[in-house]
């Protein structure tokens, strides 16, 4: 009997094994299904052009970037998040004064053009193609008007808006519907700890926005060249990089000297755009050349606004403001520039480098000499005051490339944290100037999202897909600010990223560009063409002037070669070899024939060929006499082969190929002769196979190839170890 009980219990756990087996059989294989299903249906979005929904499911895979949590809404907290945001109303009518000790001289107004600039007017054509870059996807404003309708009735809407465009502008006054904006509260971090912790995104008119920025154009046509040159954002040909290397290049070149350290004040301000007080404003844009109809239509743009602030379901009573502007305005930064244009460093010895809100001040101290920095301190917290701008000393901090002990800063009776490393636009600077721990912080994002594409991965997407992911996600990672550590960094730091890039590819089964073809990527992102012209002269040495040649030999000290005199002659002339414009390469070209002639040299039109440094295919015509000068794709200049396209692949061909040539009659002439001693060898060696192969060395050896050289095959051909 009891063994009757076993065999059915055993039989019935048998049974219920199997179906066990069968059921997660039968639940994998439906996943799996499931999963060529979404991955199917990802890749019919990709290919009929839907890049939103496919981003959309991507991240609903991955969990990339979901929403954090919110907090506990509720209509007091809207409140005091509306009440806080107008915190600088009363304050932006009154700026504190500032100490009496300190002497702030107003800047000097810039020269104004010979011609006022001509007044803005509106077409219907520029309207309806404003109208057409709409976004369809975006949020609309208080007004309910949504981009999708502008974009669809752009014919029919274009005229209407057009005649009140221009009749605002006439009137310089803004409509008070074009100015009421609600503010959705974005946390600044997953916890949050006071009001402070929101940052006020405005969703205004999107009418209004279109409005903006064709104001936007017109002024950065009028207030470009008048700009703090040391003023990196929203300005042509300018970029966060070029911002971090140039403060790089302040530092590094006044390292350079004995007894010099440099301190850097990274400086933050409390909520930046909304203390702009606009009747301020309009006084600082009229020592900018724009037209008082322009001023006063702004500062009716920034007056008077109605906001309110919409947390979940829950809204905020609406409010009225005359101060700041709102952040998610299309002119507010470019407003904000301007309004901190005249905050200048009036000392040599001290930097100050601005991109929109942040600003970093770099002071150079020579022989611990730091009067002149904490001067501008002073000047820069007293200009603040005046402008109503709220020095935020908790958060700014300073670190001092120096390794002895100095004297912490104070601002405001506040001593200023020191740190040994900070975050200057995103790029970690160290005490050291390594690059160690920005690098650790690539690292660290660039292996957090290769799990995201690794679970992409598992759904069997395709390796096009796989692909834009990655640059969208881990390449853009790479990427930032590559051009301002990469050719600093060590080997050891740049092989860990190359890592990560490896893992990529095995991830996704395709060669992914390394780290050396996105420095060159981003090096020509931003890059202006290059008009070159190599001259070559007819019978140089023959047609020297004597009275030019001992004049220069003389200079020299009579022994110094003719080809420095040629060369000296070449400088006399003021000739360029390479210029951003071909109009003006062609006035310098012409200037320097003529002096050549008037010294009894000729310009060799057959000889002489010019070059675009630029990707693109850009066209240079040059005469000389009335002969025009070929355009070539590539030229030889000193022994060392310039492209146009600035690749140094064939330069390194060329390298290899001449070095293994020597080799080649080396082992046949040196190898060979058993009486030529190892030290023999290795001299010859040096003298000969070394100089040939690093020859112009300097311009590709930090490129990918310059380690497929055959000298590391060469030295035991010649006995030599």
């Amino acid at each position: 009997m009891l063994w009757c009980s076993l065999s059915v219990l055993c039989a019935e756990e048998r049974s219920g094994a199997a179906k066990e087996d069968a059921f997660r059989n039968t639940l994998n294989k439906e996943i799996r299904v499931a999963k060529r299903s979404y991955a199917k249906k990802l890749e019919n979005q990709f290919s009929s052009n839907d890049p939103a929904s496919v981003w959309k499911g991507l991240r609903d895979i991955t969990n990339y970037k979901t929403p954090s949590p919110s907090t506990e809404d509720n209509q007091q907290l809207a409140e005091d998040l509306n009440e806080f945001y107008c915190r600088f109303e009363t304050a932006g009518l009154t700026p504190h004064a500032p100490s009496e000790h300190l002497s702030i001289q107003p800047l000097t107004p810039p020269a104004t053009p010979l011609s006022p600039p001509p007044a803005l007017r509106i077409s219907e054509d520029d309207v309806c193609q404003i109208f057409l870059k709409q976004k369809r996807r975006k949020a609309p404003g208080p007004d309910s008007v949504t981009p999708a309708c502008l974009k669809t009735c752009a014919d029919q809407l274009a005229f209407i808006f057009s005649q009140i465009f221009n009749r605002s502008l006439e009137l310089c006054e803004v409509p008070a519907c074009f100015k009421r904006s609600t503010i959705i509260p974005i946390p600044k971090k997953p916890k949050i700890t006071g009001l402070n912790d929101y940052r006020p995104v405005a969703l205004t008119s999107v009418v209004m926005k279109s409005f903006e920025r064709l104001v936007l154009a017109y002024l950065k046509n009028i207030t470009g060249p008048l700009l703090d040159p040391l003023q990196f954002a929203y300005r042509a040909n300018r970029s966060v990089d070029d911002a971090v290397n140039m403060g790089l290049h302040f530092i590094l070149q006044h390292l350079d000297k004995s007894g010099t350290y440099v301190r850097l004040l990274s400086v933050d301000f409390s909520s930046a755009f909304n203390t702009i007080i606009p009747t301020l404003l309009q006084t600082k844009l009229t020592q900018l050349s724009v037209p008082s109809s322009i001023c006063q239509w702004i500062t009716s743009f920034l007056t008077d606004r109605h906001q309110l602030v919409k947390l979940g379901k829950f809204t905020s009573y609406s409010r009225t403001t005359s101060t700041g502007a709102p952040q998610g305005c299309v002119l507010s930064p470019l407003l904000f520039s301007l309004y901190t244009n005249d905050c200048t460093s009036t000392d040599p010895s001290v930097k100050l480098l601005k991109f929109a809100d942040n600003t970093t001040v770099i002071g150079l101290i020579q022989d611990s000499d730091e009067s002149a920095y904490r001067q501008e301190i002073e000047q820069l917290a007293a200009w603040c005051s005046l402008n109503n701008l709220e020095l935020n000393t908790l958060k700014t901090v300073e670190m001092i490339v120096d390794f002895r002990r100095n004297t912490p800063l104070t601002i405001m009776n506040s001593t200023v944290p020191t740190v040994e490393s900070f975050r200057f636009l995103g790029t970690t600077i160290s005490q050291d100037l390594k690059w160690d721990n920005h690098i650790d912080s690539i690292i660290k994002k660039v292996q957090q999202r290769l799990y995201f594409l690794l679970q992409l991965r598992k759904f069997n997407l395709p390796q096009e897909l796989l692909t834009h992911f990655y640059s969208a996600v881990i390449e853009s990672v790479l990427c930032t600010s590559i051009t301002v550590w990469f050719g600093s960094a060590t080997k050891s730091d740049i092989r860990r990223v190359q890592r990560t890039v490896r893992t990529a590819e095995r991830i996704i089964g395709v060669p992914l560009p390394t780290l050396q073809e996105l420095v060159l990527e981003g090096s020509w992102e931003f890059a202006q063409p290059v008009h070159m012209c190599f001259v070559d002269l007819e019978k140089a040495f023959d047609c020297v002037p004597r009275g030019i040649l001992w004049e220069v030999l003389w200079e020299y000290g009579v022994r110094g070669p003719l080809l420095r005199a040629v060369r000296s002659l070449y400088n006399r002339s003021r000739s360029l070899v390479r210029i951003a414009s071909c109009l003006d390469l062609q006035h310098a070209l012409g200037r320097f024939a003529a002096e050549c002639e008037a010294a009894g040299m000729r310009v060799s039109t057959s000889k002489s060929e010019t070059m675009v440094l630029d990707r693109k295919k850009v066209a240079c015509t040059l005469q000389v006499g009335g002969e025009v000068l070929p355009q070539v794709e590539e030229f030889k200049y000193l022994g060392v082969l310039f492209t146009s396209e600035g690749r140094m692949d064939r330069k390194i061909d060329r390298r290899i190929s001449a070095a293994a040539a020597v080799m080649r009659s080396m082992y046949r002439s040196v190898v060979v002769k058993k009486e030529l001693s190892r030290k023999v060898k290795l001299s010859i060696y040096q003298s000969i196979y070394v100089p040939t192969l690093t020859y112009g060395h300097e311009l590709w050896v930090m490129t990918e190839r310059c380690s497929i050289t055959p000298d590391g095959r060469s030295s035991p051909r010649l006995g030599v170890k």
